[in-house]
């Protein structure tokens, strides 16, 4: 699997589609709602890193009015196929994981994060209670054990967990989740004090559109190549 978590949820997402569909259509636009990334840019270098380290393939679309399609790359064969179909059917299908919080503004950065929501729909199918040592063994192949007891910390922090023993969902966890998600801004952790508005505007650096066009126009190393120099002065 990539090395960290993001990367790896792009792949199992688009597992998750490849196997009723085939080629995945997704747009960069489409890519930076589904985990609500404010900087599109960032997305692209993510896909184009997965694309050029061979998790995944991309195929350019004829038209620009078409997004690109993926799937699943030559590095994935075998039976690993079937363990990424099953990854991302468990993620991402209708009743998956994370299908009810794809879009979320709780998914941005200093927010809960795909790994908080991870966490609490594991507690909840595991009938709002679980010991920390299982909840880590589930999470265990896309987190590591440090990564759940951070997660576990920060949902009891927003009132979605009771605040001491083993994990449990507060009575009003859906409540208290709803409101969340309502708010207009989130501050995300006091330790950070993080602000972000859904209407905020950002500006894209040129550096950021060059990569884009790279992601559907080029070669996958060059792409890296970019990838690489974005990194150098982010």
């Amino acid at each position: 699997m990539p090395r960290r978590t993001e990367p790896t949820l792009w792949v199992a997402y688009i597992a998750a589609h490849e196997e009723a569909r085939g080629w995945v259509p997704l747009s960069r636009r489409d890519a930076q709602l589904l985990f609500h990334r404010v900087g599109g840019g960032r997305v692209s270098v993510a896909l184009c890193d997965l694309v050029a380290d061979g998790w995944l393939e991309v195929r350019n679309p004829t038209s620009v009015a078409l997004a690109n399609g993926y799937r699943l790359g030559p590095r994935i064969t075998g039976s690993d196929r079937t363990t990424w179909f099953a990854l991302g059917r468990a993620l991402f299908a209708h009743d998956g994981l994370l299908h009810p919080y794809l879009g979320s503004p709780l998914l941005m950065r200093g927010s809960i994060l795909a790994t908080g929501f991870l966490v609490l729909a594991l507690i909840d199918r595991a009938g709002g209670a679980i010991s920390r040592r299982d909840l880590q063994t589930a999470l265990a192949p896309l987190l590591s054990p440090s990564s759940v007891n951070k997660r576990i910390a920060f949902l009891r922090q927003a009132a979605l967990l009771a605040p001491d023993g083993e994990p449990k969902l507060t009575v009003t966890w859906r409540e208290r989740l709803t409101s969340l998600r309502t708010e207009s801004v989130w501050s995300g952790s006091p330790s950070r004090r993080k602000t972000w508005s859904p209407s905020a505007k950002v500006a894209t650096p040129p550096l950021r559109v060059r990569c884009t066009y790279a992601t559907r126009m080029i070669p996958a190393l060059r792409c890296r190549l970019m990838s690489a120099a974005w990194m150098a002065v982010s």
